[in-house]
């Protein structure tokens, strides 16, 4: 969609970047459409489930490379946006969004150029996704703003910038994202925290229901690699030396080996990350992690792979072009033995599934035994294949509305499910996940156990430090798992029973203090959860994502 054009005068335009406002409706944990990465990937555990918060990092990454003034406003209430307008500072509103959240942006820019007029107002991210359509909203919204970012983000504002203000400078380059906060479920009370880098935007696999994928057209966008990705990593980890962890955002990390070798000799090299220890999460496939062995993904500093199972159905997986040989059990189980911890995720609700293969698909995807999950309904979004071929086909429901989507609610007709049927399924498979596995710490902990006896005594040096680093971690996640066999019962009991032997034969001392520790802490995090669920019961929103204002001065005289 072109942008409509408009004159400025040669200034220095100060910008406003700015999330949806909330509150977003209360809604339990079985029933939270948003789910803006809390909750799901520790679903079912209880006293262990995490509160898992992310910054909006795409306003913080344009407001920091931009040579202005800028101010970044993340989960204003509506009132709290409209009073940061009104200080008449601002000559650029620039909000992104996602696709259910598109009544929201309407009402902001409606009242922006109501009240406003003179400011200049920009929309973009995921939700620009609606602009392929026409149900009304989107119209409607374009009617408010000035432009239209359906891209990436930082090249369109640098565009705009010169094109409007005449501004085309050039500032040293930066990716200082707010650190993920992991809380304590419903909580404030911080378990640990994670830096945040974004190395490319899109992917070029092309799998149908990916929203990342479609709405970059199937293209990669590359942001930092190599020695790049790791400086950015090196300076910001510098400024928060106490977060031994971060998350690489590139929907396929270990795809280019040329440039993951380059970023793992500069890991491998510096000795803080390895003795700190400093490890980091990646996204990838099983083809792509199949070019390496475990050596250099330990080598790369890779603590957690983020592995899109999806399905096991060969039909569903050739249409995908998923998996390209490997046995993705014996790879679950070669990571796990490493130390390497894994976030499975599993789609079901394919047109080849009915009640009882997906159940089958469900089991399997059970026995990986991964550290943490994530296990959504099949879901079309705006501008996917996926959407496309529904709505060809006549099963996009006729009453579908931008902000009624989301992964819990029913967007189209499945072939052989109802949704309330297909929501049984996910959730028994949750119960089941944490029944026969148990809850994360426990998941973590065993992980680690397994890595440090398999490396502790390597003749390789870069695998015996990470075997030292795994004995630092073991510590810290040991309390929380050993009071998890408290928690849950059932067949999960006997391999937690035989894991609590095997640390106690390997520390006994270290083991025995973590159990006394885990005893004192059990009834506090019981009490905690109860007093959380009581607050979210009789608060009039429940939980709310955090409202942050954080100013940045780039600009260049």
């Amino acid at each position: 969609m072109e942008s409509k054009q408009v004159s400025q005068s040669a200034k220095n335009p100060k910008i406003l970047f700015v999330s949806p406002y909330i509150p977003y409706p209360k809604a339990g944990v079985k029933e939270d459409n948003l789910d803006y990465f809390y909750y799901r990937n520790t679903f079912a555990q209880g006293i262990f489930q995490i509160r898992q918060m992310h910054s909006w990092h795409p306003l913080h990454y344009l407001a920091q490379n931009l040579p202005v003034l800028s101010v970044v406003l993340e989960n204003p209430e509506f009132e709290g946006f409209t009073s940061e307008i009104e200080t008449g500072e601002y000559d650029v509103v620039a909000i992104t969004f996602t696709v259910m959240l598109s009544d929201r942006v309407l009402h902001m820019v409606r009242w922006l150029k109501n009240s406003f007029p003179e400011i200049e107002v920009i929309i973009g991210g995921y939700g620009t996704a609606i602009f392929t359509e026409q149900l009304g909203i989107e119209q409607e919204i374009s009617e408010y703003v000035d432009h239209i970012c359906t891209g990436e983000g930082l090249s369109f504002m640098k565009a705009y910038l010169k094109g409007n203000w005449e501004i085309d400078k050039e500032i040293p380059y930066r990716q200082e994202l707010l650190p993920a906060e992991n809380s304590v479920f419903r909580t404030h009370i911080p378990l640990f925290r994670q830096l945040n880098y974004v190395a490319s935007l899109g992917c070029s696999h092309g799998c149908e229901f990916c929203a990342t994928s479609g709405h970059f057209n199937r293209k990669k966008i590359k942001i930092l690699e190599g020695e790049k990705l790791y400086q950015v990593i090196r300076n910001q980890a510098d400024n928060f030396p106490k977060i031994n962890s971060a998350i690489i955002y590139d929907e396929n990390f270990l795809d280019n080996r040329v440039e993951v070798l380059k970023f793992m000799k500069c890991m491998e090299n510096d000795m803080d990350f390895q003795v700190r220890p400093f490890l980091i999460t990646v996204f990838s496939s099983l083809h792509s992690i199949l070019k390496y062995d475990i050596e250099e993904l330990i080598r790369c500093g890779i603590g957690t792979i983020f592995i899109g199972v999806e399905s096991f159905d060969e039909e569903v997986l050739n249409r995908m072009h998923k998996r390209g040989g490997g046995n993705v059990n014996e790879l679950f189980e070669q990571l796990h033995n490493s130390g390497i911890n894994t976030l499975g995720s599993m789609i079901i609700g394919w047109d080849e599934h009915d009640h009882i293969n997906v159940k089958e698909e469900l089991d399997l995807f059970i026995d990986l035994m991964p550290t943490f999950y994530q296990i959504v309904p099949l879901h079309p979004l705006p501008g996917t294949p996926l959407w496309k071929r529904m709505k060809s086909e006549n099963r996009i429901i006729p009453d579908y509305k931008y902000e009624d989507d989301g992964v819990y609610r029913n967007s189209f007709k499945y072939r052989n499910f109802t949704q309330k049927a297909i929501q049984k399924h996910v959730f028994y498979a949750y119960d089941k996940l944490v029944a026969t596995g148990g809850p994360w710490p426990f998941r973590l902990f065993s992980n680690l156990l397994k890595g440090y006896i398999n490396l502790k005594d390597s003749k390789t040096e870069v695998l015996k430090l990470r075997a030292q680093g795994y004995r630092k971690m073991l510590s810290q996640v040991a309390p929380l798992a050993c009071i998890s066999g408290l928690a849950f019962s059932g067949e999960f009991r006997k391999s937690w029973k035989k894991t609590i032997k095997l640390f106690f034969n390997e520390m006994p001392v270290v083991a025995s203090l973590s159990m006394f520790t885990g005893i004192i802490l059990f009834p506090i995090l019981v009490a905690i959860y109860i007093v959380s669920q009581i607050k979210f019961y009789i608060s009039p929103h429940g939980d709310q994502p955090d409202t942050r204002r954080i100013k940045y001065d780039n600009s260049v005289s």
